[in-house]
Protein backbone atom coordinates (compact mmCIF):
# COMPACT_ATOMS: atom_id res chain seq x y z
CA UNK A 1 0.00 0.00 0.00
CA UNK A 2 1.50 3.54 -1.14
CA UNK A 3 0.85 6.79 0.56
CA UNK A 4 -1.48 8.02 -2.19
CA UNK A 5 -3.72 4.58 -0.94
CA UNK A 6 -3.58 6.40 2.46
CA UNK A 7 -3.59 10.23 2.13
CA UNK A 8 -6.15 11.64 -0.55
CA UNK A 9 -4.53 13.71 -3.30
CA UNK A 10 -1.04 12.72 -2.37
CA UNK A 11 1.04 13.64 -5.29
CA UNK A 12 -1.94 15.96 -6.68
CA UNK A 13 -1.18 20.03 -6.83
CA UNK A 14 -2.48 22.25 -3.87
CA UNK A 15 -5.56 24.09 -4.22
CA UNK A 16 -4.75 27.72 -4.97
CA UNK A 17 -4.97 30.26 -2.41
CA UNK A 18 -7.89 32.85 -1.66
CA UNK A 19 -8.04 35.74 -4.16
CA UNK A 20 -5.39 38.17 -3.00
CA UNK A 21 -3.45 35.86 -1.21
CA UNK A 22 0.33 36.16 -1.10
CA UNK A 23 2.02 32.95 -0.30
CA UNK A 24 5.79 33.30 0.27
CA UNK A 25 8.56 30.96 -1.18
CA UNK A 26 9.16 27.72 1.31
CA UNK A 27 6.41 28.83 3.68
CA UNK A 28 2.85 27.36 4.30
CA UNK A 29 -0.06 28.26 4.15
CA UNK A 30 -2.18 29.12 7.45
CA UNK A 31 -5.49 30.95 7.33
CA UNK A 32 -5.66 32.93 10.67
CA UNK A 33 -7.34 35.92 9.58
CA UNK A 34 -10.19 37.22 11.20
CA UNK A 35 -9.12 34.75 14.29
CA UNK A 36 -8.70 35.18 18.30
CA UNK A 37 -5.18 35.88 19.01
CA UNK A 38 -5.05 34.19 22.22
CA UNK A 39 -1.30 34.09 22.62
CA UNK A 40 -1.79 38.04 22.98
CA UNK A 41 -3.62 36.92 26.41
CA UNK A 42 -1.56 34.64 27.03
CA UNK A 43 1.71 36.49 26.96
CA UNK A 44 0.18 40.06 28.75
CA UNK A 45 -1.58 37.67 31.56
CA UNK A 46 0.54 34.65 32.34
CA UNK A 47 -0.04 35.59 36.00
CA UNK A 48 -3.63 35.38 36.17
CA UNK A 49 -3.71 32.55 33.84
CA UNK A 50 -1.49 30.28 36.33
CA UNK A 51 -3.32 31.27 39.01
CA UNK A 52 -6.93 30.35 37.28
CA UNK A 53 -5.27 27.17 36.11
CA UNK A 54 -4.78 26.42 39.75
CA UNK A 55 -8.36 27.37 40.29
CA UNK A 56 -9.44 24.94 38.40
CA UNK A 57 -7.25 22.37 39.48
CA UNK A 58 -8.00 22.99 43.11
CA UNK A 59 -11.68 22.99 41.97
CA UNK A 60 -11.09 19.48 40.17
CA UNK A 61 -9.64 17.83 43.50
CA UNK A 62 -12.23 19.05 45.73
CA UNK A 63 -15.28 18.62 43.50
CA UNK A 64 -14.70 16.90 40.66
CA UNK A 65 -13.18 17.78 37.32
CA UNK A 66 -15.51 19.67 35.42
CA UNK A 67 -18.34 19.80 37.95
CA UNK A 68 -18.80 23.19 37.62
CA UNK A 69 -20.04 22.19 33.94
CA UNK A 70 -22.36 20.74 35.45
CA UNK A 71 -24.60 24.04 35.66
CA UNK A 72 -27.64 24.06 37.29
CA UNK A 73 -26.77 27.16 39.27
CA UNK A 74 -28.48 30.81 39.34
CA UNK A 75 -25.91 33.14 37.94
CA UNK A 76 -26.23 35.32 41.46
CA UNK A 77 -24.13 32.48 42.83
CA UNK A 78 -21.36 33.02 40.73
CA UNK A 79 -21.41 36.79 41.17
CA UNK A 80 -22.13 36.42 44.61
CA UNK A 81 -18.89 34.16 45.00
CA UNK A 82 -17.28 37.10 42.77
CA UNK A 83 -17.73 39.74 45.13
CA UNK A 84 -16.66 37.91 48.36
CA UNK A 85 -13.49 37.35 47.03
CA UNK A 86 -13.31 40.94 45.76
CA UNK A 87 -14.05 41.83 49.34
CA UNK A 88 -11.63 39.37 51.02
CA UNK A 89 -9.11 41.10 49.03
CA UNK A 90 -10.48 44.47 48.97
CA UNK A 91 -10.16 44.33 52.83
CA UNK A 92 -6.22 43.00 52.49
CA UNK A 93 -6.46 39.33 52.53
CA UNK A 94 -4.43 38.42 50.04
CA UNK A 95 -4.52 34.65 49.70
CA UNK A 96 -7.98 32.35 50.10
CA UNK A 97 -8.05 30.26 53.36
CA UNK A 98 -9.36 27.31 51.55
CA UNK A 99 -7.37 26.81 48.24
CA UNK A 100 -4.46 29.20 48.79
CA UNK A 101 -4.95 30.94 45.76
CA UNK A 102 -5.28 34.61 45.02
CA UNK A 103 -8.91 35.96 45.77
CA UNK A 104 -8.95 38.11 42.21
CA UNK A 105 -7.91 34.69 41.02
CA UNK A 106 -11.05 33.35 42.28
CA UNK A 107 -13.25 36.33 41.41
CA UNK A 108 -12.00 36.20 37.77
CA UNK A 109 -12.95 32.35 37.45
CA UNK A 110 -16.38 32.55 38.84
CA UNK A 111 -16.79 35.46 36.07
CA UNK A 112 -15.42 32.86 33.24
CA UNK A 113 -17.62 30.16 34.54
CA UNK A 114 -20.22 32.29 34.18
CA UNK A 115 -19.59 33.29 30.81
CA UNK A 116 -19.26 30.07 29.74
CA UNK A 117 -22.11 29.02 31.53
CA UNK A 118 -24.20 31.67 29.62
CA UNK A 119 -22.69 31.71 26.20
CA UNK A 120 -24.39 29.11 23.62
CA UNK A 121 -23.14 30.62 20.40
CA UNK A 122 -20.82 33.77 19.48
CA UNK A 123 -19.28 35.41 22.10
CA UNK A 124 -18.95 38.68 20.27
CA UNK A 125 -20.81 40.77 17.70
CA UNK A 126 -18.11 40.05 14.62
CA UNK A 127 -19.10 42.92 12.51
CA UNK A 128 -19.47 45.39 15.48
CA UNK A 129 -15.98 44.45 16.89
CA UNK A 130 -14.53 44.71 13.48
CA UNK A 131 -15.78 48.80 13.15
CA UNK A 132 -14.71 49.34 16.64
CA UNK A 133 -11.20 48.43 15.87
CA UNK A 134 -11.06 49.94 12.64
CA UNK A 135 -12.31 52.96 14.39
CA UNK A 136 -9.56 53.39 16.89
CA UNK A 137 -6.64 52.29 14.64
CA UNK A 138 -8.31 55.42 12.80
CA UNK A 139 -7.87 57.62 15.63
CA UNK A 140 -4.56 56.05 16.91
CA UNK A 141 -3.17 56.93 13.25
CA UNK A 142 -4.48 60.31 13.38
CA UNK A 143 -2.87 60.82 16.46
CA UNK A 144 -6.32 61.54 18.35
CA UNK A 145 -6.02 58.81 20.81
CA UNK A 146 -3.73 59.88 24.16
CA UNK A 147 -1.17 58.00 25.10
CA UNK A 148 -0.61 57.03 28.90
Amino acid sequence: MSKSDLIPNVGQPMPDPPPGFIHPPQQSLRYNSGKPKLSYFRRSFYKALEVIARIKEFGAAKYDDGNWRKGGKPDSEYLDSMDRHLDKWLHGETYDQDSGCHHLGHAIWNLCALLELNTTGEVIDEDLFRERIAYWLEKKQNGQVHKA
